[in-house]
């Protein structure tokens, strides 16, 4: 256990010195739930440093001591990471936390005087006790804080619960005079804890002290949802509670009152709901009840015997039930009822108490959420995804987006206020996490948005291509239909995806040049591949080779490796051919390349060859297959070697239709 510095208890004790009603009311209760994880202490004891858990993150809290001053009493400062920064309920959570350490660590010797009310209060936290806790009497307090409104018996449901602060007179009475709002904050008969709880109601009431306010009373609707907690400070602090006329003493109950729903079908189908109020398994009369706010904050109970007042909080679900309890009675039509039962019972049941006495009405079933992937395939090559949340079951199943929802996500559902309280976030989560662990390792940062607060989730509607499509289809889906709580529907016919047995033909073809105007040196140059006995569509292939993939899927679903070497120096081969063309269009290659044909021919099988073509480019290829070609009869020269091997070129040229110029290094009388 860490050893917390006995300042603390000190500070505890004065709480309202440092903080509002509020933060210390809120506080209290994260330190009854046990939201301080950890504390740590500063070597000198000046600094209690803590982590606090709060609603939606974890927050770092700091207190810091100053010395006592003229009064001997620390005073202290606090420093959180939650955005409010200071003077919070973290830093009231932790002070409390650390105050129980520092007595738990005492020993019994040292151990701090135990005040009358402490016992009382320490069973109000840890919610031992009977339903009743009763406060400081009358004849041991010297302050309290009186009620009051217009009639006898519980105010009226619109009339106003005024609050004012009483002390004890001389003649054992309590009595206004001497003390009032604006000067309980410097009256000198009032103790100080009291003072302190005094302006903290005053500080909750107002927003800020102000004691020299024309106002002689508050009402207990100004204090909204703090007005219990800051009552049980009151009480704590040695303030009675009790009404002005006749005086009856008010008794704080150390459980919440909860709404609670009867539920009844009737013979004819129509379902009937009574709302009323729970407070320990026991339902009070609703003539002997008065709600105190709207949403009710708290329930005034009227009890003849033992003759007192009962003040309970109300629980947080009474916000939900403020308009059904406002009704008290609400019959639901006989055709109307499957749709309540289905859409709003569920949730009421959820959230509320609800019982059906007759058993008229069995309890819903519990609905949750389902991870739904459906697949969309246009063709093998083309997979398009879409992802949402079912409750329920067939076409009665409700279909809510991923949140964070889009304007056009929200198009596609029906989605209301009804739907959405469906929504069990953390088991959404869940189902997510396990989608996410089962898609990153396959294919990572592809479908996946990381929105500000929430973990990866798919995107709503989303296209894979190619290998990703085959991956999600083959892969993915079969891991995530294994999954508890997801499902994957289809939408079409399921490609079948299958790897290529053999290993890619290239197959060449040339034709005589279209009459474009390109003359008739060019040849039309047709290259196809061939796999498995299926044609490979040159765009896809040829960018895929751009791009250095690894894999080609085709639209029937077969796919093979591009790793292969006459594939890469085919896609060289045709970049070389298109860059010598220098047209748009079809692939062509000229009689002057016939070397590059030459190369081509390495790497694929000859399927159709132009005979122009075979004339023309033979004794490109290899000029000694050109034969003898003798000078004409008419030329009287007698040529040298060189010479009638220049001639027998140019010969050659003429014959196959080819223009040329005839040079070497030496000038040698070509002409």
């Amino acid at each position: 256990m860490v050893q917390v510095p006995l300042w603390l208890l000190d500070a505890s004790r004065g709480l309202s010195t440092s903080f509002d009603g509020g933060s210390i009311a809120r506080g209290r209760v994260y330190a009854q739930q046990g939201r301080v994880l950890a504390l740590a202490t500063s070597k000198d004891g000046a600094t209690v440093l803590a982590t606090v858990r709060g609603r939606g993150a974890t927050y770092q809290v700091v207190i810091t001591m100053r010395r006592p001053g003229a009064r001997g009493r620390y005073t202290i400062s606090s420093r959180c990471s939650c955005p409010v920064g200071a003077g919070c309920k973290h830093a009231v959570a932790t002070i409390l936390a650390a105050s129980e350490q520092a007595i738990a660590a005492l020993p019994d010797a040292q151990a701090p005087r135990v005040a009358p009310w402490e016992p009382v209060f320490a069973a109000l936290l840890d919610g031992r006790g009977a339903t009743a806790t009763p406060g400081p009497t009358a004849t041991d307090d010297e302050v309290a804080l009186q009620f009051s409104w217009q009639g006898g018996g519980l105010p009226a449901k619109k009339a106003p619960i005024m609050l004012r602060p009483v002390r004890r007179g001389r003649s054992g009475r309590w009595v206004k005079t001497g003390i009032s709002w604006q000067s309980v904050g410097y009256a000198h008969n009032v103790p100080g804890a009291a003072r302190r709880a005094f302006e903290a109601i005053l500080k909750a009431a107002r927003g800020n002290y102000s004691y020299y306010s024309s106002s002689a009373q508050l009402t207990l609707e100004d204090l909204g949802r703090l007005a219990f907690p800051l009552l049980a400070d009151a009480n704590s602090a040695g303030i009675a509670l009790l009404t002005d006329t006749p005086e009856r003493p008010i008794i704080l109950a150390s459980q919440p009152a909860t709404p609670y729903v009867e539920i009844r079908r009737s013979d004819d189908g129509a379902i009937a709901l009574v709302a009323s109020w729970r407070l320990d398994d026991e339902v009070p009369s609703p003539a002997a009840t008065r709600a105190v706010g709207s949403p009710p904050a708290m329930l005034l109970i009227d009890r003849p015997s033992p003759g007192d007042l009962l003040l309970a909080a109300t629980s947080p679900a009474a916000d939900a039930a403020t308009a059904l309890l406002r009704a008290g009675t609400v019959e639901v039509p006989a055709e109307d009822a499957d749709r309540f039962l289905t859409t709003y019972y569920p949730l009421l049941h959820d959230r509320l108490a609800v019982e059906s006495p007759d058993g008229s009405v069995a309890p819903p079933l519990v609905l949750h959420p389902r991870l739904v992937c459906e697949m969309t395939f246009a063709h093998a090559t083309n997979l398009e995804l879409s992802w949402w949340f079912a409750y329920g079951e067939g076409a009665a199943a409700t279909r809510l987006p991923l949140r964070p929802a889009t304007p056009r996500d929200l198009s596609r559902f029906a989605v209301t206020e009804a739907s959405e309280r469906l929504r069990r976030v953390t088991e959404e989560e869940d189902l997510l996490a396990a989608a996410v662990r089962i898609i990153e390792p396959h294919l990572p940062g592809i479908v996946w948005s990381h929105a500000p607060g929430l973990p990866p989730r798919p995107y709503p509607g989303s296209g894979l291509s190619g290998m990703q499509a085959m991956t999600f289809a083959t892969q993915v889906a079969a891991a995530l239909r294994e999954t508890a709580g997801i499902e994957v529907l289809t939408v079409g016919e399921v490609p079948d995806y299958r790897q290529a047995l053999e290993p890619p033909v290239v197959r060449l073809a040339l034709g005589e040049g279209t009459a474009d105007g390109a003359g008739t040196d060019w040849f039309d140059l047709d290259v196809r591949v061939e796999i498995d006995g299926e044609v490979v569509p040159f765009r896809p292939l040829f960018s895929a080779l751009a791009l250095d993939e690894e894999w080609l899927l085709l639209e029937s679903g077969l796919w093979f490796s591009l790793d292969r070497p006459e594939l890469h120096r085919l896609r060289a081969l045709i970049a070389e051919a298109r860059a010598l063309s220098d047209r748009d269009g079809p692939m062509r290659i000229n009689r002057w390349q016939a070397g590059l044909w030459d190369e081509l021919t390495d790497i694929g099988v000859i399927a159709a060859q132009s005979e122009t073509w075979s004339r023309a480019v033979a004794g490109l290829l290899d000029p000694g297959s050109l034969g003898p070609i003798e000078p004409p009869q008419q030329l009287a020269a007698r040529l040298r070697p060189y010479q009638l091997e220049g001639y027998r070129w140019l010969r050659y040229l003429w014959q196959a239709g080819l223009g040329g110029i005839l040079a070497d290094d030496m000038g040698l009388g070509k002409t």
